[in-house]
């Protein structure tokens, strides 16, 4: 494997997972798994090596049906971009690594799954076993990662736990070799009036849920953010669209 994109020479691994930063006690760790496990979004290790595929019958039957329909185009879009296996690939907010596993298997490059759940991080590990795959604990904003070093950055449901989704998206692009792309996808973005709306919606989701103050980690964006940068929309949702369609945006950036 070529060598991490790193500037830390000695590393720890914990459970087959690297720490790229030191683990940190995170209040939003221990509340999102909570959250996770009341919405039934937790998965036992021989259901996370089926991952997108879910029963008909699962609580969440449709919404893994929209993510098995996105990581399909966007390992399609791999393919079509040849990485090499001297390429890497970062997945960040990779969870579980369910996702990250089947960009693996669809690409020569090295994936490098990285998050700050310590818990998901290591089921990933457990799970999933590819030469080509590493899970790393990692506080992205930690200066770790080598900058112009990624062919290909993804940020996959993920950038609704980000406060400041403009940083977010300045070190993805900072992260890109000459050539590289930062895709994302899956996660909801809002038009400038619909913001404070969408806000009091989640305020009274996790307050029904018993836990209002998730709230304070879920963020939402305005699409308009986009208008910045030398960005693409892959895909958005048709304005006639039926329920069932994948409402959130998939979105390409390039420095």
């Amino acid at each position: 494997m070529t060598p991490l994109p790193v500037r830390k020479k000695d590393v720890s691994r914990i459970n087959g997972v690297l720490l790229l930063t030191p683990k940190k006690s995170a209040p939003f760790e221990d509340l999102y798994l909570k959250v996770r496990a009341r919405e039934q979004w937790l998965v036992s290790d021989e259901a996370l090596k089926l991952l997108p595929e879910t029963s008909p019958q699962h609580a969440h039957a449709r919404e893994w049906q929209i993510r098995a329909d996105s990581t399909a185009k966007l390992a399609s879009y791999l393919k079509r971009m040849a990485l090499s296996s001297s390429d890497w690939l970062l997945d960040i907010g990779c969870g579980n690594g369910w996702q990250s596993h089947l960009l693996a298997r669809h690409t020569q490059a090295n994936v490098l799954a990285i998050d700050i759940n310590l818990q998901e991080l290591e089921q990933g590990a457990r799970v999933f076993s590819r030469d080509n795959l590493t899970f790393a604990y990692l506080d992205l904003f930690s200066g770790c990662l080598q900058p112009q070093t990624f062919k290909f950055v993804l940020a996959g449901s993920c950038l609704q736990y980000f406060p400041d989704a403009i940083s977010l998206i300045d070190l993805g692009l900072d992260l890109l070799m000459p050539g590289g792309e930062f895709h994302i996808i899956d996660s909801p973005f809002y038009q400038p009036a619909g913001v404070m709306a969408a806000k009091q919606r989640s305020l009274d989701y996790y307050r029904q849920l018993g836990f209002g103050q998730m709230s304070e980690y879920y963020h939402h964006h305005n699409i308009a953010i986009f208008d910045e940068y030398n960005s693409e929309f892959l895909y958005k949702k048709p304005p006639e669209a039926g329920k069932g369609t994948n409402p959130f945006p998939w979105i390409k950036l390039v420095p």
